[in-house]
């Protein structure tokens, strides 16, 4: 009985075809091979072989001498893939913040409609009758400060009026943009 079964040489020093780069022989080299009965059957001459080869070659990979063109394609491959990575790395960037914008005007909407639920909810709770009375008691105010004001130092009636008749015009603007509110 035979023992087990010993290759000849390491394996991994010879192509088997895994990994590895690819066979590189010249067309005579390929025509004077193993199956060189096989092509000289077909081909009567080793012009005719070639010219089948580089047709057949031309067909499958573009090119006449595909293992010559091999070292320049990786080359051009590196680089192509280095520009489209660099592209997808521009458009990542570009979608995320584009998605960063559209949750940021969405917390924008959402914190507006927030306002206006907080105002409509305070406008229920205050009347027009209420705000007029406010109005009218904040309007009093600034008139008997105003009064206060005429006997001070370095403040002329001219002056006291105009300070007074600012204040009153904004408190009247501000209770109309809350009547308005009101009304919404």
């Amino acid at each position: 009985m035979a023992g087990p079964f010993k290759m000849k040489g390491n394996p991994m020093q010879r192509n088997y075809g895994i990994g590895g780069a690819p066979v590189r022989k010249s067309y005579r080299e390929s025509y004077d091979e193993e199956n060189s009965k096989v092509n000289k059957e077909k081909y009567d001459t080793f012009g005719k072989y070639e010219k089948a080869a580089k047709a057949y070659n031309t067909k499958k990979y573009g090119t006449t001498e595909p293992t010559m063109d091999l070292a320049k394609n990786e080359a051009a491959k590196q680089a192509n893939y280095k520009k489209v990575m660099a592209k997808n790395k521009a458009n990542r960037l570009e979608k995320s913040q584009d998605a960063q914008v559209a949750k940021a005007s969405d917390r924008v909407a959402k914190s507006q409609k927030d306002v206006k639920a907080t105002v409509k909810e305070v406008a229920s709770t205050v009347t027009k009758k209420d705000l007029k009375e406010e109005k009218r008691k904040k309007v009093k105010a600034i008139r008997t400060q105003a009064k206060s004001l005429k006997g001070a130092e370095g403040l002329s009636t001219k002056d006291v009026r105009r300070m007074k008749r600012d204040d009153i015009k904004a408190t009247r603007k501000q209770y109309k943009t809350a009547k308005k509110d009101l009304k919404a």
